[in-house]
């Protein structure tokens, strides 16, 4: 009788654990299926914000070729422009130069500072150095504007591919 006990209760069990892993691995495949479907819209969802993020970059990038041609240009004009308004070969006061040069330094001089002509620094020349002084914040103020809206749209493709995720 006790054998015959222990071979039902080994069958039983035998029968539990075939029917457990049955179970267990159609759960796992279920899961994994999801799992790779889950992957594969991630993936589609990642390639097209990438390729809208690249292509914003390219427009970032011809936008700022824009600008520097639109700096070479002014400067150029300016430089023609100057000797026209103050005179050909007028020198301006080394004082305005170094004021200037402490301006965009962030750092301040004493009205000391002007004194006579220098005879190397022309206004055309000084008008050419603030033109493209200029310029080049105009360019670092729109790389940043730019890195700073990059920043946002990453962000927020970020948020979207796990919204997208969490919804399946």
């Amino acid at each position: 009788m006790r054998e015959v006990c222990a071979l039902i209760a080994g069958g039983l069990a035998l029968l539990a654990f075939t029917l457990g892993v049955g179970v267990g691995s159609h759960f796992s495949a279920k899961s994994l299926a999801k799992l790779q479907a889950e992957i594969g819209v991630a993936t589609k969802v990642h390639e097209a914000e990438l390729q809208r993020l690249t292509e914003y970059g390219q427009q970032l990038e011809a936008q700022l070729k824009q600008r520097n041609v639109q700096i070479r240009t002014v400067t150029k004009e300016i430089v023609r422009e100057i000797p026209k308004l103050v005179g050909d070969g007028v020198c301006i006061n080394p004082g305005w130069v170094r004021v200037h040069d402490a301006a965009a330094a962030g750092v301040s001089v004493g009205a000391s500072e002007f004194v006579g002509p220098a005879p190397d620094v022309t206004a055309a020349r000084a008008a050419e150095v603030v033109a493209q002084n200029y310029g080049e914040c105009l360019i670092w103020r729109e790389q940043l504007l730019g890195w700073q809206k990059w920043h946002g749209e990453e962000t927020e493709s970020k948020k979207r591919i796990n919204s997208i995720l969490r919804a399946q």
